[in-house]
Order: structure tokens, then sequence, then C-alpha cells
């Protein structure tokens, strides 16, 4: 797609839009004890499915317990603190929609913590277009929730930037045919990624003139 104008971005949500996942780490400590959980073993999870099902066997507390013990921390810390987009975002996402080009989030959480983070950060009205992989048959690597991404804002896939963090999220992306940008923000970034044609440390390194000639793979 590298030279053609794009005109649409699609953003994943964790270690993208927001630096959550210590959150979510920290909250999943509180919600299991007396039960531990390591930050090497919680690190092994990001970006990948089967966390909840994999501590539910480590702390004996049943998944769907787990999920609805977590959703309550996450909406008590929202509504007490809030949440924060990474720096630029904001900027980023104003400048986007600035060039008259879509917005979506697809993320691998399901569709109500997506809704409920961007509510807390203030960028919900900007992304019409939530797409969960809870609402696809395949997770992140497969490309199934970024060609729903595609579908729902009714543009080819090769014709947009994804802008993603980790492995999965990245291959997912490539794999719908979407050029890659791969964001090293936030508190646990990943190296960078094979495929990715440009890899930028902060959202404010996300080059405008990449809407109108997308980014050639590095």
């Amino acid at each position: 797609m590298s030279g053609r104008e794009v005109p649409a971005v699609v953003f994943d949500l964790d270690g993208v839009l927001v630096d959550s996942e210590l959150l979510r780490l920290e909250l999943t400590r509180i919600i299991i004890a007396p039960a531990e959980l390591r930050e090497e073993d919680y690190l092994r999870f990001i970006g990948k499915r089967g966390f909840t099902e994999w501590l539910a066997g480590r702390c004996g507390i049943a998944p769907g317990e787990l999920r609805r013990r977590f959703d309550r921390a996450l909406d008590a810390h929202l509504a007490e603190h809030g949440l924060d987009p990474v720096d630029g975002a904001r900027e980023l996402i104003a400048s986007i929609e600035a060039r008259g080009r879509k917005l979506a989030v697809a993320s691998q959480s399901d569709a109500r913590t997506i809704a409920r983070m961007l509510r807390a950060t203030g960028l919900a009205p900007h992304f019409p277009v939530l797409c969960s992989a809870q609402h696809v048959r395949r997770a992140k690597p497969a490309p199934d929730v970024y060609l729903r991404a595609a579908s729902m804002l009714e543009v080819e896939p090769s014709t947009c930037i994804a802008v993603e963090d980790s492995p999965n999220g990245i291959a997912a992306a490539l794999a719908a045919g979407m050029t890659v940008v791969q964001a090293r923000q936030t508190r646990y970034p990943f190296p960078p990624q094979p495929g990715a044609a440009s890899v930028i440390d902060s959202l404010r390194d996300f080059d405008l003139d990449w809407l109108d000639r997308a980014p050639a793979p590095r």
C-alpha cells in the first residue's frame, strides 16, 4: 500500500492509546489476593489471549468470577482516578480528524472494557468504530479484528494504517493487509518488529504525511 493515500487509521488500545498494562497488573493482584502474580508471568500474556484461564488455574478462582472482580475493580479505579491517554494521543487524533480521515480501535480487550477506557480518557467521541476480538472468530494474530474494523469503516484494509505495539497485533494487521506503524511509548515496549513500516517511540513522531503517502516497509 505504500505510496497510496490513507483513508483511515486503526489504533490498538492497550500499549498504544493508553499505558494500561501496569494498571491491569496492579488491579489483578488486588482481586486475587492473597494469591500472588509475578510481573514476569503477567508480561508473558501482553498482546495475547488466555491470561484469565491461566490465572484461574493458578489461583483457584473461576474465569468468570475473575472477570467480574476485574470489571468491578476497573470501574472503581476509573471512577476515582480517571485514565489519561498516552502523551500525544489527543493531538494526533485531532490532526488525523482534521485531515478528514476515519478512525477506529481494534483491540484484544472485550468490548465493554474498550468502551470504558475510551470514555475515561475522553477519547470515545473520536472513535465511532470499536472492534473487539470478542466479536470475531479468531483473535490476534489472526487478521479478523482488523478486517472487521475496515469493513465497519467501509474502506479497504490495504489502504489503512494500523498503529500497534505487540508482535501478535502487528502480525494481525499485516495479515489484514494494512501498513503497520509500531508504537513503543509505554511502560512495557516490545522490540522493533519485522514487518512494521515504521517504529516510533512516541505518537508525536507519527508523520502526518503518511496519510497522503503511506510509509513503505522497512
